[in-house]
């Protein structure tokens, strides 16, 4: 578990430097990671075109045991690219590869496969065994190793040289067998195989299948008249457009319209039906628009889409029906030429369009028959329900699908839970008076989609005062800072708040509102469950003058305004960085500073500075930790106009450079905080004092003063609730304590107490649980129990591999500590490289220099003194550059530190003769 505070912030650095406010730079050297060699990119390079040439290969051959042979290189290839990491010892076995494709496609492709004569079966019929024996091996290698996603094996290049003289010597036996060689040479085979690769990508307009048609709508009622007025409208060569809000079934009569009977006789195979709801406005332009129709249409991506389209269109009689037609009508880039290719395809006679579509602005140049869809009238949205769910009372019925405005994908929604959840008539009510206070959002640019579950489509254009989606606006700002709603709905309050922030209509209460609730929704996320969002261009792009009443706002409102502003877009700074978005972040930042020192707001610099700092210590880096803290004092020592530092703020930029004093491991610090701790409990809030007792306490533990640790860690007050996570918390440190006195039974009792505290827990996901589920199975893997601690850490590792923020970036680490006490080295080696590449994308460097001491503990187990050497200098820089000296390195939990029994990091600072012996 990381070990610092929850008000963590943003980092606001360049690539490869740490900007400091008011400061200047600090240069960041980045360990590890090194630019790969043009070896390696050609390398990948030719194992990329290997495999494209062999699954074509595989395409064209008409033999099936040909097909298996290369399907087997396939998987060879594949889990090279994917799951090796030392793929360039691998060139000259992926070369062998290609030639095998490349001879056998030779000798087999224009003879089938009962035509086959002896000499090429003979020659065939070792390979099967030798590559599936190569797959086989490879597969174990990897799945022995495998534990989480991002897991790199490696294999030794004895193996490799094995393999690759096994495949050469086949090639060998094949061209004696076969006498393929003697007529064609090695050159030219390689050719051939460029030549297949240029003729797969050049012959892109082979026509394939037509995309399959939707079929008639198996529950459709109540739209006869429209089905009627459509299809009347189509055969007689008029241009049709559904338009209606979201989830009114316009895509169900479009279904039914293409089934018609009259419509199937007149345009038979020639109806097309292209779907665009899986895209983005954002993502549409021209190209992705054309490729959509020629794939209804059976074309693989063509070259020149439009002619294409245009001349297969003009074959005959056609209707081409455009489902989600918003989707590229309202497109932010393109949007003209989207046009123009609709006016080119309906001007022509014979093709007749149908679009479905949200807004009522289409194609300027055709003339459109255009049906609003409306609700369905009651009768028929009773029969809808009722053809799911046939028991309810018809009263009770229409109470509650008035609820939803009749609206069809509502009352389907509606039914289809019903029936699933088995629920009663009476259950029904109840689970409607429930899900109507919850609420499902879709934001795409100016459309938002509210199901709640009412879907309702809102747009700048269109029905932009609703009730509803105030009402929604209203229940996410008085709950934002309930974590449990915030991470259930998240996805959804981002839509929302994104739509709120491009529509205040210049109220001043709800400008306030939105930013109130970005503020505290980047907040709740960042502390509770962080995830990426997008608010940051909506906050940015918000600008107070281009509001229509601007004018009219008072100097006391136009302050309030631009420090909410302020403060919402240092808090989604702080969830950015935290992500690893850096340069987003620092935007964010940079933006926020600017509106602060705008309305001359000292304490909200102050403050930025202070959290900047704690963010600092999250990373490890502790000089730029005190650096952002003497700024913040700075800011603390001035005046504006409007106003002066707060009290509390000062207080705690002071106990945060003692928190670092800490941390650094400065004794008298300690001992000035211990006599001063009764003026701090009178200035500060108990929960304020937290992380200097915690840290206090650990300091005095390694200078061997265990009452002074027993004091700080008896500060930590724990509330009376069993499951506290300050009271786990508190038991952990005394179990550390304990340990230090020589009770280990006390220490590994307290410890398992919060084990089973926490696994009685329901939310097994909560961040603080799982946190606590990190530490402890460290301290099990140093107890011996490692299969408990493997069983715990499992899980941890997949959410660190699925959700990586610096909030779980230890549990790569503790997973590879796990496996080093249990004698595990490659396995415990892959997790210390996998958290390394973590540190890295992150800026984080505690956890990186604990890596590369792990790593060179391994190499020093191996014999392998230079990498040990390289390991141990790069966790020295590490060290200094984080501003700790190594004897602080590991400043909390014990967990974290290797058994005693590797060494070589103590040899290594020593300056043991068997280090200086290496280059």
């Amino acid at each position: 578990m990381t070990t610092h505070r929850k008000n963590s912030v943003i980092l606001p650095s360049q690539e490869n430097s740490i900007v400091i406010s008011e400061i200047g730079s600090v240069t960041r050297k980045t360990y590890l990671t090194t630019p790969q060699s043009p070896s390696h990119e050609r390398n990948i390079s030719i194992l990329d075109n290997t495999i494209t040439t062999i699954q074509l290969i595989r395409n064209v051959v008409p033999s099936r045991a040909v097909s298996g042979i290369l399907s087997s290189i396939t998987g060879i290839l594949n889990i090279i690219k994917t799951t090796i990491a030392n793929k360039d010892d691998f060139q000259e076995l992926v070369e062998q590869c290609q030639m095998i494709g490349l001879v056998v496609w030779r000798a087999t492709s224009a003879t089938p496969q009962h035509q086959l004569d002896g000499r090429i079966h003979r020659a065939l019929t070792n390979l099967p065994s030798s590559v599936d024996g190569i797959l086989e091996a490879v597969n174990a290698k990897t799945e022995k190793n495998v534990v989480s996603k991002a897991f790199h094996a490696t294999i030794d290049q004895n193996t490799i040289n094995k393999w690759k003289n096994e495949l050469i010597r086949f090639l060998t036996l094949f061209n004696t067998e076969v006498n393929i060689s003697t007529n064609l040479k090695v050159d030219e085979l390689l050719s051939i195989g460029h030549n297949i690769i240029l003729a797969h990508l050049f012959c892109r307009d082979a026509t394939e299948e037509p995309d399959v048609l939707p079929t008639q709508p198996r529950i459709f009622v109540g739209r006869s008249d429209l089905v009627q007025n459509a299809k009347d409208a189509l055969l007689n060569f008029h241009h049709v457009a559904l338009i209606g809000p979201g989830g009114i079934g316009k895509s169900s009569i479009a279904r039914a319209v293409l089934n018609d009977e009259l419509i199937v006789s007149k345009f038979k195979a020639r109806r097309y039906f292209v779907q665009f709801d899986n895209i983005n406005v954002t993502q549409v332009n021209l190209k992705t628009f054309l490729d959509h129709i020629a794939g209804a249409l059976g074309f693989a991506t063509p070259v020149n889409a439009y002619n294409l389209i245009t001349k297969t269109l003009s074959t005959a009689e056609t209707l081409l029906v455009l489902d989600n037609a918003e989707t590229f009508l309202d497109a932010t880039m393109d949007a003209g030429h989207i046009a123009d290719a609709i006016d080119g395809f309906g001007a022509r006679s014979n093709v007749t369009i149908l679009l479905t579509t949200r807004t009522a602005v289409l194609p300027p140049n055709l003339k459109w028959i255009r049906l609003q869809v409306p609700p369905l009238e009651e009768s028929a949205a009773c029969e809808a329900f009722q053809a799911y769910y046939p028991s309810i009372e018809t009263s009770i019925l229409i109470k509650l699908l008035s609820a939803v405005d009749f609206h069809p994908l509502s009352i389907n929604l509606l039914a289809q839970a019903a029936v699933q959840n088995e629920w009663s008539p009476q259950d029904l009510i109840t689970a409607w008076d429930h899900q109507q206070r919850q609420s499902l959002t879709y934001l795409n640019g100016d459309f938002i989609t509210v199901l709640a579950p009412v879907r309702l489509y809102i747009s700048s254009h269109y029905n932009q005062d609703t009730s509803l989606l105030r009402g929604v606006q209203r229940y996410y700002a008085a709950h934002i800072r309930e974590s449990q709603i915030v991470i259930a709905e998240y996805v959804n309050i981002e839509h929302v708040l994104i739509h709120w922030l491009r529509n205040t209509g210049g109220d001043t209460q709800a400008i306030l509102s939105v930013l109130r609730t970005a503020k505290w929704f980047s907040y709740t996320l960042h502390n509770y469950e962080p995830h990426s969002v997008s608010l940051y261009p909506a906050i940015s792009a918000f600008d107070l003058h281009n509001t229509h009443n601007s004018n009219s706002f008072s100097k006391k409102q136009k302050y309030k305004i631009l420090r909410f502003k302020s403060m919402s877009l240092f808090e989604i700074s702080y969830l950015m960085h935290f992500l690893g978005q850096v340069e987003e972040a620092k935007k964010a930042y940079q933006e926020a500073q600017m509106l602060a020192l705008q309305i001359e707001d000292l304490d909200l610099l102050a403050s930025s500075d202070w959290l900047l700092a704690i963010h600092y210590s999250w990373q490890g880096n502790f000089m730029a930790a005190e650096k952002s803290l003497q700024a913040a004092l700075r800011h603390c020592s001035g005046l504006f106009n409007m106003f002066r530092v707060d009290q509390e703020t000062k207080n705690m930029v002071k106990l945060e450079m003692m928190i670092v004093s800490v941390i650094k491991g400065r004794v008298d610090t300690l001992q000035s905080y211990i006599q001063s701790l009764p003026t701090f409990k009178h200035k500060c809030r108990q929960s304020d004092l937290s992380w200097i007792n915690f840290y206090g306490g650990f300091l005095a533990l390694q200078n061997y003063h265990l009452d002074v640790a027993k004091k700080c860690f008896e500060e930590i007050k724990a509330s009376d609730e069993e499951d506290d996570h300050s009271r786990w918390m508190q038991s952990i440190l005394l179990a550390e304590l304990a340990n230090q006195e020589g009770d280990y039974a006390k220490s590994k009792a307290l410890r398992a107490q919060v084990l089973e505290s926490i696994e009685r827990r329901p939310d097994q996901k909560n961040l603080d649980v799982t946190n606590l589920k990190g530490l402890l199975a460290g301290y099990l893997a140093q107890e011996g129990n490692i299969e408990h601690a493997q069983e715990l850490m499992t899980p941890l590792v997949e959410y660190a591999t699925k959700y990586l923020s610096l909030k779980i970036l230890n549990f790569k680490y503790l997973a590879g500590i796990v496996e080093l006490a249990g004698e595990d080295f490659d396995k415990a080696a892959n997790y210390f490289n996998e958290s390394i590449e973590n540190c890295i994308s992150l800026g984080e460097l505690r956890y990186c220099a604990y890596s590369h001491r792990a790593l060179g503990e391994i190499a020093m187990v191996k014999g392998d003194f230079t990498a040990a050497s390289k390991h141990f200098e790069s966790t020295m820089e590490l060290c200094k550059t984080m501003g700790l000296p190594t004897e602080r390195m590991y400043y909390s939990f014990t967990c974290y530190t290797p058994s005693e029994r590797f060494n070589g990091w103590r040899l290594y600072k020593e300056g043991n003769n068997m280090f200086k012996t290496v280059n």
